[in-house]
């Protein structure tokens, strides 16, 4: 699947042009109290910089401008295909999120789970759009909707894609079913801590262990550990003055010696996932990348 154009609601050719209508000036926001519009229009992040940005700079293309007409007209007259919208609103963003979301310190198990997450709310846009373009029937008639129609079908048809739907569910299962790991340790003839290996990587998690449980050998989901379960917050750096937590300071899991270790044992454990993943690098999410933004836009509009 090759990598799509990016598809905008705002602009008819998908990018914006270079120089466009009419930027406002701080005085001119001030005396018409746009922010005070700006705040009416969404309670929610969602989009809001879209939404600021439409708003303080005007566009003049007549073009443009029928354009998004058209697309909120559609809305107006379907209040059923606006929800559905509006419902898919948080998935997109997700996805845009995802998408930007690069860091080039992320070892490959990060990066892993990154794809993973992304592919996943990829999926779940597609199948959601695609409901919603179905129901609406030839009710939606705007030539930005039959853009986004026509690729999201086009998307949805992709030998690759299909693949990936089938295959994507064993792959979160796989990841996510791990979420813990058992650590044999070696002590010297003081009982100090001299060696450890990893022993298990398990499907349970471990939990705190209180006097009753083990005096009545308890067991539940979870796994029983001796005594306190100490985690990464816990530790000295993520902690400020009197024992508050100071997210500030907050531990990276993967900067702690033991737990990095650990990491590298699962990048092993995954790298069956990795090799499955290479098979979708083609398939990209970038060009639904602004429609959350675009969206919230003619959400709040309506």
């Amino acid at each position: 699947m090759q990598s799509l154009p990016l598809l905008s609601l705002l602009w008819p050719d998908g990018t914006r042009p270079a120089q466009t209508g009419t930027a406002l000036d701080p005085q001119c926001v001030r005396d018409l109290e746009l922010e005070a519009t700006l705040a009416a229009c969404t309670d929610s992040q969602l989009g809001r910089s879209t939404i600021r940005e439409v708003f303080l700079h005007l566009c003049t293309d007549p073009a443009v401008i029928a354009y998004r007409q058209d697309i909120l007209d559609d809305m107006w007259r379907n209040p059923d295909f606006t929800a559905h919208l509006e419902a898919l609103l948080p998935e997109l963003q997700a996805l845009d999120t995802a998408h930007i979301a690069v860091d080039r310190r992320r070892s490959s198990l990060q990066e892993i789970t990154w794809r993973l997450g992304e592919l996943e709310h990829l999926v779940s846009c597609v199948t959601g759009l695609s409901t919603v373009f179905a129901q609406a029937g030839d009710t939606v008639r705007a030539t930005g909707w039959c853009a986004l129609r026509d690729r999201i079908a086009q998307t949805a048809q992709d030998v690759v894609y299909q693949q990936l739907t089938r295959e994507l569910p064993d792959m979160l299962r796989t990841v996510r079913a791990k979420v813990s790991v058992t650590i044999g340790v070696n002590l010297d003839g003081q009982l100090r801590p001299v060696a450890a290996t990893l022993l298990s990587v398990n499907e349970r998690k471990f939990t705190a262990s209180t006097f009753l449980d083990r005096l009545f050998g308890r067991r539940g989901e979870e796994l029983k550990g001796l005594g306190p379960l100490h985690v990464v917050p816990d530790l000295e750096q993520g902690r400020g003055p009197a024992g508050h937590r100071d997210r500030s300071r907050d531990v990276n899991p993967l900067m702690v010696p033991l737990f990095r270790d650990v990491a590298k044992v699962l990048d092993t454990v995954c790298q069956p996932i990795a090799r499955a993943l290479r098979q979708y690098n083609a398939l990209h999410s970038g060009f639904l990348a602004t429609l959350h933004g675009d969206l919230a836009f003619y959400l709040a509009a309506v």
